[in-house]
């Protein structure tokens, strides 16, 4: 076998080695372990739209009775296959039904809108920001939740939580 016959078999033989290596590494990556072991189906199932509902509860700090307040809002929202939170806009039927009450006075009911970034998610009135509540990146993930949040008045911002569970619709 002469000189340049060794060289091509060496060749062959390295590169079936790294092909090999490469698709060995490939399926036992860290990507592969970010999944559960019974899930064989992880990359076939499509994105959902699930049902939520937010009820939060804000009060002022300070000294005084301060003031109440409730919001509620329900919507369909897409997640990802896992249950994971899915960036987007809220458009047409996609839009939250949102209340908003403080003490006896009712501030704000009807359609809303939201926004779902990476800042969290915010629900708003239709015709601008106020009354808006905020809710954490995360918070819209399948499943029930407490999150902390703050509701936005014209006359400044009220601290407080939120429930957020997925299923059936609650009564507003």
């Amino acid at each position: 076998m002469n000189r340049s016959h060794k060289f091509a078999l060496m060749l062959c033989l390295l590169l079936s080695q790294s092909v090999h290596a490469g698709w060995r590494d490939y399926y036992d990556s860290d990507y592969d372990s970010d999944y559960d072991s019974d899930d064989d189906d992880r990359d076939c199932r499509p994105d959902r739209r699930v049902c939520f509902n937010v009820y939060c509860n804000f009060k002022t700090k300070g000294e005084g009775p301060g003031k109440e307040c409730q919001a509620a809002a329900r919507f369909n929202h897409w997640v990802s296959s896992r249950g994971y939170e899915i960036y987007d806009e809220s458009s047409g039927r996609g839009n939250p039904l949102f209340e908003v009450k403080c003490g006896a006075e009712l501030i704000y009911t009807g359609v809303g809108r939201r926004f779902t970034n990476y800042h969290g998610t915010r629900i708003q009135g239709s015709s601008g920001p106020y009354p808006g509540i905020h809710l954490p990146e995360n918070s819209l993930e399948s499943g029930q939740r407490r999150v902390n949040s703050y509701l936005d008045l014209p006359e400044g911002r009220v601290e407080g939580s939120c429930v957020v569970y997925t299923g059936t619709f609650l009564s507003l």
